[in-house]
């Protein structure tokens, strides 16, 4: 487990680091020393009083060590990152509100505004960026339970998709994408007043979406879930699909979903940050933010995409 943990930390920062230097910032900037040693040391102590402290060890054992781990140890390691991930939701909030109170405390001041609007932002992006982390080691988790929970039997007769149930599904979720985008430039067009004569082509982002898919297809890869997705292409082939390859889809699927909106709205955070420099810029502002924004909008559409795919084989399994 300390292999995936190490790894799930390299490569999250890594994707913010790539991302800040996309966005032509520094590092410095993307840190507040209140912010980033405030959050995780409050859910230090708030771990270390609530007596869970010891529930995180096995994150740092060794691949054979977590094979030989009980059921219930899995169990309490995974409920425990659940209450670590509400305790970093709780601090960030924490943080977020002092920020917002100072930011209208100090509104008509420039300066004072911009460094405050920063902690708010920078709180939301720590919780984003340990967010990351904790559901990747979830989805790891979880998938070994499931696994531990099942007979043998169940999980070794698998089948590789064939290319027509691949394309079948991938057409209705492109399809679905584009319904999408077609919703978002006629909504645009009706509710939206829009006098900068913006063209469709202004809403791709190949690096934002190259950051994006690739990110979450890296950290799925880690977190080793993805081999949950199989089942739900082999039961379109009348594989027998039981409860156990449910499971493994399922938790495979909510890993990926929440991988994919935490990245997009990290992004996004980030890329906003590079607007505080310049806030008296007010056209300068504007582009920056609609650039920023992007991301989590690609995020969102793509989370509609996969939400529709799983709930077409939940169907399919319920009517089984």
């Amino acid at each position: 487990m300390i292999l995936e943990f190490m790894l799930t930390v390299l490569i999250v920062t890594a994707l913010s680091f790539l991302q800040v230097f996309f966005n032509g910032a520094y590092i410095l900037q993307m840190y507040e020393p209140a912010v980033t040693f405030g959050v995780p040391l409050l859910s230090f102590i708030c771990i270390f009083l609530f007596g869970k402290l010891k529930d995180y060890a096995l994150l740092f054992c060794r691949k054979k060590k977590l094979e030989q781990a009980d059921l219930s140890v899995l169990r309490n390691l995974n409920e425990s990152l659940t209450v670590l991930f509400k305790i970093i939701v709780y601090t960030c909030f924490f943080f977020m509100i002092l920020g917002i109170m100072y930011f209208y405390m100090n509104y008509g001041t420039l300066q004072a505004m911009g460094q405050n609007l920063a902690i708010v932002i920078l709180s939301v992006k720590e919780l984003l960026i340990y967010g990351l982390i904790i559901f990747t080691l979830k989805g790891n988790i979880r998938h070994k339970l499931i696994l531990m929970m099942a007979e043998k039997n169940t999980i070794q007769r698998t089948e590789k998709p064939s290319i027509k149930v691949i394309l079948k599904e991938g057409l209705k979720i492109a399809a679905l994408i584009i319904f999408l985008v077609g919703c978002a430039w006629g909504i645009s067009t009706i509710c939206f007043i829009d006098e900068s004569n913006l063209h469709i082509a202004d809403f791709i982002d190949f690096f934002s979406l190259s950051f994006l898919c690739g990110g979450s297809i890296i950290l799925l890869l880690v977190s080793g879930v993805y081999k949950g997705i199989g089942p739900a292409f082999n039961h379109a082939q009348n594989e027998e699909f039981d409860y156990t390859k449910k499971k493994l889809y399922q938790n495979a699927f909510q890993t990926l979903r929440s991988l994919v909106l935490m990245l997009g709205l990290l992004s996004s955070l980030i890329a906003c940050m590079t607007t505080l420099n310049n806030l008296s810029d007010k056209k300068y502002l504007g582009v920056a933010m609609y650039g920023a924004m992007l991301t989590a909008l690609y995020a969102v559409v793509i989370n509609f995409g996969l939400l529709a795919m799983e709930a077409g084989v939940e169907k399919r399994s319920c009517n089984r």
